[in-house]
């Protein structure tokens, strides 16, 4: 075997295989606030484990000298409301259809996410109607921008 290559199949778990950055809004929208995630991910099943998002509230950038990241939630933690999705589960897409099945009846649900989606910006537009629920879970469950299109439109803060 070739001596750059790791052996994939004798894993260390202490030591990472690889790390990537995804960013959920480095360079946020208008008034939304910067944020990144931290992936948590099954070094045998590569299932993603658990997901911490940071963000940094740029209404207050004039007084950084660099940005300053704020622990914002858990997903795991803040979107299993019913506390029924087990530690040892991934957050796959039955975790994330049981969260929409969730703010389908759960206003306040859809609330959060609404505004977690901004990571707390102050600008964050309001969604307290069933009818904005209703989109925000459609646009969710649309899996993409361009499909998210045939979601109603005028319900919502899109």
């Amino acid at each position: 075997m070739n001596g750059n290559l790791r052996n994939t199949n004798a894993i260390d778990e202490n030591k990472p295989l690889t790390m990537g950055f995804i960013g959920t809004s480095i360079i946020p929208l208008t008034g939304n606030n910067a944020g990144y995630q931290l992936y948590r991910v099954d070094s045998r099943t590569f299932e993603v484990m658990g997901i911490q998002t940071y963000f940094a509230n740029v209404s207050e950038s004039l007084t950084w000298i660099s940005p300053f990241w704020e622990f914002e939630y858990d997903s795991r933690f803040r979107y299993n409301v019913n506390s029924t999705w087990p530690a040892t589960s991934p957050l796959n897409v039955a975790f994330w259809n049981d969260v929409t099945y969730s703010m389908l009846s759960n206003q306040s649900l859809v609330e959060t996410y609404n505004l977690l989606e901004t990571k707390s910006s102050v600008v964050t537009k309001n969604c307290s109607t069933e009818a904005c629920g209703a989109q925000k879970v459609c646009y969710i469950r649309s899996r993409s921008g361009g499909q998210g299109y045939a979601c109603p439109y005028k319900d919502g803060p899109f």
